[in-house]
């Protein structure tokens, strides 16, 4: 009868209970969420064989509690390796009881979180088979899942979704204090993604204004401007009027030519007021203290960096770092391993240099210096090259911040 009515049909959770035995038998599997299973069922509904939760890290506890409720069994899908719910999209107009304001952002506990620390029975899915490109899970297999999936191959043979890329850089360690090879590589990987729209924020200073020439020949050479810049004064974490400026163009990147302290504020800004395109920044900000500045919301984040990856035991300068430091990993960072790497260069310097030191003969002995290996990593001087290093390697912020590549 409500089928034929053109008007004045019963509310569907009046429609439901008047269904108590018959709609099971229509339908004995039904699809809903959480909050329509508490709009269209009543409590005392009959209950359910089995209740399963798909997607289940993204689902609050007090949404999943009332569902539960109408179960006699439960089966809780997810992945721990996915990001949290998140109060993002709710909307307040007054600070919390606590004294947060409305535009703070929180992780959520999740339901799936709740029944892993209940210790209930777990079953892990090894198959995974949705990528078209292998290399997008392997990537994660290795870095998230410590391998234990089994993949398929892709019928894709020139499978390059995801790759390492090694770039021969020039520090101007000396000079601006800025690596062109950094930009362009940036730049590089952000125009090979098919993305168009890229902003750039910067230091209003020597190193920012540098960085941000760097960026712009990079765009330039590939036919492209930057379609908004930012800027935050040194020293400053004022970056409203950078934040309005760049957000108003939905940049599907931004590169960030700032040290750690404005980057994570302008990076928590954008995210606040619903901006997530991708964001990339130079070595000089320090991945390590920028994920732990940022927590959560430095994910994702790529850096370029122009040493090698601290936590690889396979090149040699590597090797002697983490022996000097007992192989303790959690001391291991990239800042630690430039210093390492620096105070050989000086070492080998003096001693070459011999006796009677000064200033005139430790910079003959340097210039000397061309195609220096330290052990797996070279350095090039000469009385015209005064740059020194060659490298830039990419890297992008992990879960719990370990920076990865």
């Amino acid at each position: 009868r409500e089928l034929q009515k053109q008007r004045g049909h019963a509310p569907v959770r009046q429609l439901i209970r008047g269904l108590p035995t018959l709609l099971q038998k229509l339908k004995p599997c039904l699809l809903m969420s959480p909050l329509s299973v508490a709009q269209y069922l009543d409590a005392g509904f009959a209950q359910f064989d089995l209740v399963v939760f798909d997607e289940a890290s993204q689902i609050p506890v007090w949404d999943a509690v009332g569902a539960i409720a109408r179960g006699k069994q439960l089966v809780v899908v997810g992945d721990p390796k996915q990001l949290p719910p998140t109060n993002f999209f709710n909307k307040s107009s007054d600070s919390g009881s606590d004294g947060t304001s409305p535009d703070q952002v929180d992780d959520l506990e999740s339901i799936l979180d709740e029944c892993l620390g209940a210790g209930m029975n777990r079953l892990s899915l090894k198959w995974h088979y949705r990528s078209r490109h292998e290399s997008l899970i392997t990537f994660s297999n290795v870095n998230y899942y410590d391998s234990r999936l089994v993949t398929f191959p892709s019928p894709v043979t020139d499978d390059v979704a995801v790759r390492f890329e090694r770039v021969h850089g020039v520090y101007d360690r000396g000079g601006s204090k800025t690596n062109r090879a950094e930009a362009e590589a940036i730049v590089n990987q952000i125009v090979a993604l098919g993305l168009k729209n890229i902003a750039v924020f910067y230091q209003n200073d020597g190193f920012g204004k540098s960085g941000l020439e760097g960026v712009t020949n990079a765009l330039k050479r590939a036919n492209l401007a930057p379609i908004a810049v930012g800027t935050v004064e040194r020293n400053s974490l004022d970056v409203a009027k950078a934040v309005e400026s760049i957000s108003k163009t939905t940049p599907q990147a931004v590169v960030m030519v700032t040290l750690y302290k404005p980057t994570a504020a302008f990076v928590k800004a954008m995210k606040q007021i619903g901006q997530f395109p991708m964001f990339l920044t130079l070595s000089p900000v320090g991945g390590e203290v920028l994920a732990q500045e940022l927590g959560n919301d430095a994910r994702g984040i790529g850096i370029s960096q122009v040493v090698p990856y601290p936590w690889n035991d396979t090149i040699g300068v590597v090797r002697e770092y983490q022996k000097l430091l007992d192989k303790q990993k959690d001391k291991f960072s990239y800042y630690g391993l430039e210093g390492y790497i620096t105070a050989r260069l000086v070492t080998e310097a003096l001693k070459k240099t011999g006796k009677d030191l000064t200033r005139e003969k430790l910079v003959s002995t340097m210039d000397g210096m061309q195609n220096f290996d330290l052990g797996g990593f070279k350095v090039n001087y000469g009385p015209n090259s005064r740059l020194g290093s060659r490298y830039v390697e990419l890297t992008v912020v992990g879960a719990g911040g370990k920076v990865i590549k």
